[in-house]
């Protein structure tokens, strides 16, 4: 980590940002070579290619403050029951535009032999149509329940779930197994709908380590908050949830775990409304938590959608800062023939026969790099000398690979920046040399930590990160 630094007090990191919201500002305007930065930046961005025909590739900037739907819960387990409220407190159950149905706290859901069972204090089963979602809230008049544009229409702003107090009110989706082999008719999803600046400082509190500088804090609550609305208007109408609450989306949890942390209000509240943009669209503020040295563009890292094509998305030339993160370098080692079969599994699933017939891997190695040095594909060679080529990332997947009948690996790859693999002599195993902790692409959290404390301000690590984009304040 960064050594002690000089921290800018509260309130001029306030006033600083209160000026950044003030208008939208340009973070590189597309006529320099160079980004705007502050003395501290390590490192100037590339310049933005030129941009493709005008069309609608990005989502709109939204005109008010976004609701989200966040995964916080995937239940899978025939026995699975999730309990709302406390004694002697109300739970609202609705369904669509039924009338709610008031019972008394706690209360316990589950689904059984495809059917949603609700049980409250006093024994009360009502009857639920086990193929429609249910709305559960907590309400001081159960009356007043309901679920009108994106929003609730209840009097209690929150509600407790096994235990933890969430912002909001949750979505409970009936679901039919997982897309693995699971083809159980009892499963189902738990969603919390909350307000997008509600939800921010529970991402930021376990996003960033806690001790990290104000500005740090400021550029990530406007890159999370981007990539949830991008998110959010993506999946408006093709699935029943925006994100989830791990790291396959971002890192987000109860109310418990955000109150003692001012911090993490702080940086939501002087940045609320501040979105990264480009040609008047919301740019999904990707991020991960060390490059590695080199970012990743998000084509390579996070997949080959036209959104993921746009300028700001490219990746930053040039060295990163993120030299003191523990994950910089690494060194795992694992059995061939485990990879091997999880490599199998992950391809099977995709479709993708040339992976799936390769025999024992013999070397991998790089194939074709991207924009910024980083490796971009992979070459995987059997002993027969077959030869398959798989992008970065999804090697990363298919090695971690862990559904069906395989368990977790004993050590996961910890991305898909892999610089060298060795056969070991003494084990068999092979051996994998890599750089950094997660897919790449957008803000560098260790290397946008080690720009703060050199004095770079969040508009200028953000100006390294997504080269290109403007800083737009889409609501107030």
């Amino acid at each position: 980590m960064a050594g002690p630094h000089h921290e800018p007090s509260r309130r001029a990191f306030l006033r600083g940002l209160a000026a950044i919201a003030a208008a939208p500002l340009p973070m590189a305007a597309c006529s320099r070579a160079e980004p705007e930065e502050s003395a501290g930046s390590q490192a100037a961005a590339p310049a933005p290619a030129p941009a493709p025909a005008r069309g609608p590739i990005l989502a709109a900037l939204p005109d008010r403050e976004p609701w989200l739907r966040v995964r916080i819960a995937r239940h899978r387990d025939p026995f699975a029951c999730v309990r709302f409220g406390a004694a002697g407190g109300w739970i609202c159950v609705r369904q669509a535009e039924d009338d709610p149905i008031a019972l008394r706290g706690p209360v316990t859901l589950a689904r059984r032999a495809g059917q949603f069972v609700a049980i409250d204090a006093r024994g009360a089963l009502p009857m639920l149509d086990p193929q429609r979602s249910i709305i559960v809230a907590s309400a001081d008049d159960p009356r007043a329940a309901g679920y009108v544009d994106g929003g609730p229409t209840i009097a209690s702003s929150s509600l407790l779930i096994d235990g933890e107090l969430w912002p909001g009110f949750v979505q409970c989706h009936p679901t039919a197994g997982d897309g693995d082999g699971d083809a159980s008719t009892d499963g189902f999803d738990l969603v919390n709908h909350v307000a997008v600046e509600t939800y921010l400082p529970g991402v930021l509190v376990r996003e960033l380590y806690r001790h990290w500088h104000p500005e740090t804090f400021a550029a990530q609550a406007i890159a999370a908050r981007s990539f949830a609305a991008a998110e959010a208007a993506y999946f408006r109408n093709t699935r029943h949830f925006d994100v989830t609450a791990t790291q396959a989306s971002q890192m987000y949890g109860p109310l418990s775990g955000q109150s003692p942390h001012a911090r993490s209000h702080d940086a939501a509240h002087a940045t609320r409304g501040i979105l990264l943009s480009w040609e008047g669209g919301i740019v999904p503020g990707y991020y991960s938590s060390c490059c590695g040295g080199l970012t990743a563009s998000a084509q390579d890292a996070i997949g080959e959608h036209p959104i993921n094509g746009v300028p700001p998305l490219r990746g930053a030339a040039g060295e990163d800062p993120c030299s003191e993160a523990r994950l910089y370098r690494w060194r795992v080692e694992r059995d061939p023939r485990d990879l091997l079969a999880r490599i199998h599994a992950w391809a099977r699933l995709r479709g993708m026969r040339e992976i799936a017939s390769l025999g024992t891997i013999a070397a991998i190695t790089v194939a074709e790099v991207g924009p910024t040095g980083r490796p971009r594909t992979y070459a995987l060679e059997d002993t027969s000398r077959t030869v398959a080529f798989m992008p970065a990332e999804r090697l990363r997947l298919a090695a971690n690979h862990a559904a069906g009948a395989l368990g977790p690996p004993r050590r996961s790859l910890f991305s898909g920046f892999v610089t060298a693999t060795t056969a070991t002599t003494t084990t068999g195993d092979i051996r994998f040399d890599g750089r950094g902790h997660g897919h790449g692409a957008g803000l560098c959290q260790h290397g946008a930590e080690a720009l703060a404390r050199a004095g770079t301000t969040s508009t200028g690590i953000l100006a390294r990160y997504y080269p290109g984009a403007v800083l737009s304040r889409a609501y107030a």
